[in-house]
């Protein structure tokens, strides 16, 4: 059983065959990979799906995510049926729409990003010579982000946003210096990602936010509904809010693909708009790489989407329930 299936061929079909995905390609025999035990399918690149397979896809719920061939990035996705318990979704909105609520849920997720960047710095800090240095700017912006949080009893959201912003700005200002020079990696920016570096941070961030999704709709949250991230069109708000705190989970996990060499200069190429891919051989090192190591961050997801439930549910004046 294989819980993560990555199809990254543009010439790829895939269809449902006798309980197994069937993955045809040019000048090959069809593969069957089976359904079963299979959580997750990310596709990159202009593959093509029959209808047959979808719906299995969705009955079974098994999320999937589309990336695009040039960038990769996200397309459509989803996760399978809707979750039974149509009260949490209730209630998700109802929080959302209470100003003072939404606060508090942001507040808990800004937090505990900070907490994490923190832990990602003071670990680079002990990793090398002259960590401690590296690290020190970071810490102080984000231990400072942290206190203030902590001292406001309610912010207000673009309050709290402003305090993650500059955190944010410290944390990489100390996190750059512990990738080589050579790399070119200066500040985190996308669209396009300017670097090997940036383009390895937006593939991560992306399958984050996937993960964050699928834990989100798997506990029967509403993903386009968030706290931190006001609604937008088409914008999967709740996932990126609870992916905020799985962001320095990825920052670890890129710093060490360089830091061990799995993916050097020589996996990247640059584009006619001036920016950086991944190229075949290098996603081929990351999905194994992210594989081995994505474990933790999918449970904190689901640990973070559990919480989110049993959070509201815990919001008696805005839980709707049977009168007492």
């Amino acid at each position: 059983m294989v819980a993560a299936v990555y199809i990254d061929r543009k010439d790829a079909a895939l269809g449902y065959r006798d309980g197994a995905l069937e993955l045809r390609v040019p000048d090959a025999g069809p593969r069957r990979i089976p359904l079963r035990g299979m959580e997750r399918l990310i596709i990159r690149g202009a593959a093509t799906c029959t209808s047959g397979l979808l719906a299995q896809l969705w009955e079974r719920r098994i999320s999937v995510l589309f990336l695009s061939g040039r960038r990769s990035e996200p397309g459509a996705r989803f996760h399978g049926g809707v979750h039974n318990d149509a009260g949490i979704r209730v209630a998700q909105v109802l929080a959302c729409a209470d100003a003072r609520t939404r606060c508090q849920l942001a507040r808990m997720l800004v937090l505990a990003k900070l907490h994490r960047q923190r832990r990602v710095l003071e670990t680079l800090a002990h990793s090398c010579p002259g960590g401690a240095r590296k690290a020190a700017s970071g810490l102080r912006a984000t231990k400072t982000a942290q206190e203030q949080i902590v001292q406001q009893s309610g912010p207000g959201l673009d309050w709290l946003r402003g305090m993650e912003g500059a955190a944010a700005a410290g944390y990489f200002s100390s996190y750059k210096a512990f990738f080589a020079p050579s790399l070119g990696f200066e500040a985190r920016k996308r669209r396009p990602p300017p670097d090997p570096v940036n383009a390895v941070l937006s593939l991560g961030y992306t399958l984050a936010v996937f993960e964050a999704g699928r834990a989100a709709a798997l506990a029967g949250l509403d993903t386009a509904i968030g706290a931190l991230h006001g609604l937008g069109h088409g914008r999967p708000a709740l996932s990126l809010d609870l992916v905020e705190p799985l962001r320095p989970l990825v920052d670890r996990f890129t710093q060490g693909l360089f830091a061990r060499r799995t993916l050097t200069a020589r996996h990247f190429k640059a584009t006619p708009e001036g920016g950086m891919l991944l190229a075949k051989a290098g996603r081929q090192h990351f999905y194994t790489a992210w594989e081995a190591q994505a474990a933790p961050l999918r449970r904190l997801a689901r640990q973070h989407a559990r919480f989110a439930v049993h959070w509201l549910r815990a919001q008696k004046d805005i839980w709707p329930g049977e009168a007492p």
